[in-house]
């Protein structure tokens, strides 16, 4: 017996006989003694609650009068409890990340250890290096993997990584023809935007600075708990890949693209898993997809994506006006796409009008464009845009068939306009049980 002083928190309240958690300013004082508490609707604070002990837990019962009560009309209570707010006086201790120190082949502590490490990786003397601190790349400290296999790369914390300060000409991480390769648990800081990674309006529309990941015909390639800031260019870059992921990562402030998927040579994707990620403020979609079959894009949250085009090419083949960038989606199902699934992302709040963008032209949510077949949307949250919700470029074409593409079960919420349905006519599309708010 004796005081017990709990939280209400999310609708919850859990007396616990030796500990208090998550407190957060308003408690429960009662004599009652036994197993937890637990009431799953919403507890006010004032007033009296009653306390049933019967059962395997015991629970609260709302006495409506603002006294305190006699309880023993109530089955099975022990006593009466107040909801008096009272002062904090337990404090959170912080959580503190546990270092991953598995066995390594190699140890990057410094710039000298990882060039020896990386040199180790490229000539396949060794497979596993640990990285063990952020790691000032004040000279080179690009890899390339050729035809690796069974590769690793991680940090003991997901603090540690690499500060790209370096040539940004080269891929920081560029892997070709390999498999079996994980990057994990690492941060990449490319730092402030410079002159010489400037888009370039050229012939061949140059992105001058490389990717931070690079991965072109790959196979079984994992991208995992990987956070990369100021991605100079790209941040993760596939093509040709076949079942590889990018996921739990978290993606800050691309110059270009967050991710992009595309073909090398003629070789698509097959098989690309892209969840459970962060992808905020891209300059222009945080994914691009294209030439791909079998993509999944799940459980990601993307947010003030595509803020700052930098593309004179809006997708349907021919520049616009001199001066003039294109608007475009936070993601960008592109071209020659086959069996795509966007499931379960929360898509929002790219509400800028765009610099140089044609019609006052803004970001969009999903944006369609090239030839698509076998495309589901589905369970996504689109909100907070200008622009639209999902639309399509000009020069798109589907297959024909009944139900080749889906959008159903999607929320589309403040968006300009939810669904730009003009931009469908005469495509194979079928919409179902979307909510428009």
């Amino acid at each position: 017996r004796g005081k017990i002083r709990v939280d209400v928190l999310n609708n919850q309240l859990r007396i616990n006989r030796t500990q208090i958690s998550n407190n957060r300013g308003t408690y429960i004082e009662s004599n009652a003694t036994g197993k937890d508490f637990f009431v799953a609707s919403s507890i006010p604070t004032g007033g009296y609650y009653c306390i049933d002990t019967k059962g395997s837990r015991n629970k609260i019962a709302n006495i409506p009068d603002a006294t305190k009560t006699d309880c023993a009309g109530t089955q099975g209570v022990a006593t009466a409890v107040s909801t008096t707010p009272k002062p904090s006086t337990t404090s959170i201790t912080p959580v503190v990340p546990v270092p991953n120190l598995a066995a390594a082949d190699c140890i990057a502590t410094n710039l000298d250890t990882w060039n020896s490490c990386k040199v180790k990786l490229s000539n396949g003397t060794i497979k596993k290096v640990r990285i063990d601190a952020l790691i000032d790349c004040k000279t080179s400290c690009a890899v390339r993997l050729e035809n690796r296999k069974d590769i690793e790369i991680f940090g003991s914390l997901p603090t540690y990584g690499f500060i790209r300060r370096d040539d940004k000409t080269k891929d920081l991480i560029n892997i070709f023809g390999g498999q079996n390769i994980k990057i994990s648990n690492l941060t990449v800081d490319d730092g402030e935007p410079i002159k010489a990674c400037d888009y370039k309006h050229d012939a061949v529309d140059s992105i001058p600075c490389r990717a931070i990941i690079n991965g072109n015909k790959i196979t079984n390639t994992t991208v995992d708990k990987v956070t990369i800031k100021s991605a100079q260019g790209i941040a993760v870059n596939f093509a040709g890949t076949t079942n590889s992921s990018i996921s739990n990562s978290a993606i800050t402030g691309a110059r270009v693209f967050g991710i992009r998927v595309s073909e090398i040579w003629g070789i698509r994707n097959t098989g690309i898993k892209i969840t459970n990620n962060t992808i905020k403020d891209s300059w222009t979609n945080a994914i691009i997809l294209s030439h791909s079959d079998k993509t999944e894009i799940a459980s990601n949250t993307f947010i003030n994506n595509h803020f700052n085009p930098i593309f004179p090419n809006c997708g349907d083949g021919n520049k616009i006006s001199t001066g003039l960038l294109c608007p475009g989606g936070q993601i960008d199902v592109a071209d020659a796409t086959v069996d795509t699934k966007i499931t379960n992302n929360i898509i929002k709040d790219a509400n800028q009008r765009l610099k140089y963008a044609p019609f006052g032209g803004t970001a969009s949510g999903i944006e369609l464009s090239g030839s698509i077949e076998k495309l589901i949307v589905e369970n996504n949250t689109i909100s907070n845009h200008i622009g639209t919700g999902i639309g399509v470029n000009p020069g798109i074409t589907t297959t024909p068939g009944p139900d080749q593409n889906i959008i159903r079960n999607n929320r589309f919420e403040k968006n300009g306009l939810n669904i730009w349905q003009d931009s469908f006519k005469g495509l194979k599309f079928t919409f179902s049980n979307n909510t428009l708010k």
